[in-house]
């Protein structure tokens, strides 16, 4: 891109950004402290603990600030509101809000929404994230430069930690059954077990669809541009808690089993505001100003469901938003009422608030863990020196766990207003009732390839070694 053509990235631009000047290489810092003892013959057990700091990663942040409440063009604010006033036939804004006044234009009461239309709202939602070519006639919310658009670029500020107590068990036994009189049953036996304890934050704000959680690999936005740094939680790919087992055992006449097991704790996801994609979206899902949309369930942070906010107790949180922020201004329409424009009962008759969120059923739906068994038999045949045919077969979750909401296909986070309905979105945190029917995020066989979770599979396989 060259921004000298257009004086904008245009809005949704994140994976076109720019690096800001100051761009810096990421790195990450890993210390490791541990023992490791045999405890006895073949027997030999390790604790580490692991710390990773890694710094510098991108964050996504509009330098513009287009959007932002900061920044309010007053003119361009009076152009819009007089052009909706007249638009809807009124000549003030108290005989627009007048109960059962109806907009010429719409047939319908008049909102916030039909002021953003005429400007009264971001360059984002107004404009795509350009500039007008003359600011009073533009978006009341320009940014910074109201002759400059929307500007993403990434800056080197993002930060992640990685704590984790790490043990390992292993075993390597030949004949381990010497001590039952002629009895060579097992000749060789292999055994490791492993348990992690840890804890990954950073700063990836929430990515769009289903998986809102923020992975720092990949490209993010800040939650908040005004402060890319505030919100740190637990990443995309954060369990609290990991096991597995897992054995080989040799047998008589070359036969060979083997069994390994997972059980991982849940993963996390964030909480966020619907964003409708209204123009005046601002009024609506932007409670930290900056102009970002869809934001942060306020109490909360990036990673809280499953981390402090579960099914059991998310009413509460929303219930908490419903009496408190859902009823107030945002800061664009705060701004709105410092500048004399508005009143506060104004911009609320207009519908310039949040708005209630649906609480979640009474039986709604958690994170769920994961759990899966895997069992392989082989015979390895020696054909030759240096040949070896190997027949097997593989038994995949072989007690046919149901496994949900694995990495990538998590409920999503995304809170659908009580206007929209009674309980939340289907397949969303506050919209799915515990049962088989209704969790549709259940691991799939996929396309004929396996997929770790899957339901139980069988694979048939011949390997020739020379």
């Amino acid at each position: 891109n060259f921004l000298g053509e257009t004086l904008a990235m245009g809005t949704n631009s994140t994976g076109d950004q720019f690096f800001a000047p100051d761009y810096q290489t990421p790195r990450s810092v890993q210390m490791n402290f541990g023992i490791q003892r045999e405890l006895a013959r073949g027997t030999v057990l390790s604790v580490d603990f692991v710390r990773n700091v890694q710094t510098h990663f991108l964050l996504g942040v509009d330098t513009n600030h287009v959007g932002d409440a900061r920044f309010l063009n007053l003119a361009a604010a009076q152009n819009a509101i007089a052009a909706t006033l007249t638009g809807c036939g009124a000549s003030s804004i108290d005989q627009l809000v007048t109960p059962g006044f109806l907009c010429t234009a719409t047939g319908a009461p008049a909102t916030i929404d039909d002021f953003a239309d005429n400007g009264l709202g971001s360059g984002k939602t107004l404009l795509a994230g350009f500039p007008a070519a003359d600011p009073a006639t533009g978006a009341a919310f320009p940014g910074i430069n109201p002759l400059v658009g929307e500007n993403e670029m990434f800056f080197p500020v993002g930060r992640s930690v990685y704590n984790g107590l790490q043990v390992k068990l292993t075993q390597n036994l030949a004949n381990p059954l010497s001590f039952v009189q002629n009895s060579n049953f097992v000749r060789n036996l292999n055994l490791i077990a492993s348990y992690a304890l840890s804890r990954f934050k950073n700063t990836a704000g929430p990515s769009s669809g289903t998986l809102n959680v923020g992975d720092q690999d990949f490209i993010n936005n800040a939650t908040d541009f005004n402060h890319p740094t505030q919100f740190i939680g637990p990443n995309a790919l954060d369990r609290r808690h990991q096991f597995s087992i897992g054995g080989i055992f040799d047998f008589p006449y070359a036969l060979r089993y083997s069994i390994v097991a997972h059980w991982s704790s849940r993963l996390p996801q964030t909480l966020t505001l619907l964003n409708q994609q209204r123009s005046g979206e601002i009024f609506h899902t932007d409670l930290t100003g900056d102009g970002t949309v869809g934001d942060v369930l306020p109490g909360t942070n990036i990673g809280s469901f499953g981390r402090g906010v579960d099914a059991g107790n998310i009413n509460n949180f929303l219930t908490n938003f419903n009496n408190g922020t859902a009823n107030s201004l945002t800061p664009a329409g705060q701004a709105l009422v410092g500048a004399g424009l508005f009143t506060p009962a104004q911009l609320i008759a207009l519908g310039a608030t949040p708005g209630a969120i649906a609480l979640a059923p009474k039986n709604q739906a958690d994170l769920d863990s994961f759990k899966a068994v895997d069992m392989r038999f082989s015979v390895p045949i020696k054909l030759h020196e240096r040949i070896t045919l190997e027949p097997s077969v593989q038994l995949f979750n072989v007690f046919n766990f149901a496994n949900f909401d694995t990495s990538g296909n998590l409920l999503s986070g995304v809170l659908a207003p009580a206007a929209i309905a009674a309980t939340g979105t289907p397949g969303s945190v506050n919209g799915t009732p515990n049962t088989i029917t209704d969790r549709t995020n259940r691991v799939s066989p996929g396309t004929g390839v396996f997929q770790v979770g899957a339901p139980r599979q069988i694979e048939f396989g011949l390997r020739l070694t020379f």
